[in-house]
């Protein structure tokens, strides 16, 4: 398992190299999303729109690296 933790690009060489071996790899978005979904927590007390943050990210990703 390789977890990348830099958000952009999105597929750095790292994860490249790692996929084209069989590695499970995390995307560096993900801690992100993740840790964002958290403090969305701790602020509201209410659970984060984690699939709409997650589509916003990929958006923006999406739009600047494709």
């Amino acid at each position: 398992i390789i977890f990348d933790i830099i958000n952009k690009p999105p597929q750095t060489k790292l994860l490249q190299f790692a996929k084209s071996h069989g590695a499970t790899i995390i995307h560096g978005y993900e801690m992100l999303l993740y840790g964002a979904a958290e403090q969305f927590l701790l602020f509201t007390g209410k659970p984060a729109p984690v699939k709409i943050m997650e589509d916003a990210i990929l958006r923006n990703l999406i739009n600047k690296y494709a």
